[in-house]
This record gives structure tokens, sequence and C-alpha cells, in this order.
């Protein structure tokens, strides 16, 4: 006991309050899981405010979409929607109406992305964002939040009415 709290008290001085990421963490292969327990898995809210959804898919064979890194964006401010779409061959920025918002919590309800609230996963070595990463802010204050960069966890029929409102909406 005593050498363990004198290693302790060592690192601590050593680095300070912060103390170093545990080794097999970093290297090729480790993995951090960080899941929230308390994380809401129902959200009441119908109002997104902001959206924001990486998905990888470049390992889905059985998708009816090109297989592309897509970053996908809204943000609803003063009454009206800044949408970004992006994937490995196209990149648009536009404005949309209020109702695009009402369009994607559809989605979002539909296939309950709040089920992957608070679940967060990263493997170290992996290339960059070949899993997904969500995030939804509500009027109301409630969020959804999860990330794993080793696996899409959007659900495959969710992804091309994901793209195809992104897409339509320009």
């Amino acid at each position: 006991f005593k050498r363990r709290w004198r290693m302790k008290y060592i690192l601590k001085r050593l680095f300070g309050k912060r103390l170093p990421d545990r080794p097999e963490d970093c290297v090729d292969g480790g993995v951090r899981i960080n899941n929230c327990t308390d994380a809401p898995k129902v959200i009441y809210s119908t109002k997104p405010v902001a959206f924001e959804c990486h998905l990888s898919t470049v390992a889905m064979v059985d998708l009816a979409v090109e297989r592309s890194l897509f970053k996908l964006k809204a943000r609803l401010e003063n009454g009206v929607v800044a949408v970004s779409y992006q994937s490995y061959t196209e990149s648009k920025s536009f404005t949309a109406a209020p109702s695009f918002m009402d369009e994607l919590q559809s989605i979002i309800s539909r296939f309950d992305f709040a089920q992957f609230n608070g679940h967060n996963m990263r493997v170290s070595g992996l290339p960059d964002m070949f899993g997904a990463y969500l995030s939804v802010d509500y009027q109301s204050g409630e969020r959804i939040s999860a990330s794993n960069n080793q696996d899409c966890f959007i659900p495959p029929d969710a992804i091309p009415l994901l793209i195809s409102l992104f897409k339509g909406a320009f």
C-alpha cells in the first residue's frame, strides 16, 4: 500500500494534477471506452437546433450510397438553417428553411439515435473517422452525443435517408 501511494505521489509531483495516459491506450490498437451511464436514452424535445454527424461508409458493402466519409452539419439560427454537406466527391454549404430540422428530427426519432447517447469509443491507430460521430443539440437543452472511430453505429437504413436529406436540400 505504501509503495503504491508513494508512486502516485511522485507521478502527481512530476505531472501535476493530470496523470499521463495509460500506455496501453496510446499504442496502436489500444482501446478507450468512455460510456456515460447517466446519459439519457430518451429525448423528449422534438426541436433540434444543431446537428453534426460524421460517418464512414468505406467498409459498408451492401449500402446503396457511395463509399465515402460524410460530414453533415445543420444549425438553426435566426429562423434559417445553415447546412453543410461534405463527402470525398463534393462539398456544399447552403441555407434551408426551418422545416429541414423537422425532417431531420423525423430520421433521428425513427431510428432512435438517443439509444447511442453517451457511448464513446476510440481505438488508437485507426485512420481518421473510420466509424461515426454524432452530436445533436435540442432547444430544450437536451443533447445526444456519441462517437466510435472503429464502427459506424448509425443504423444502415438511416444513412441513405440522412445523405439524401442533406443532398436534396441544395
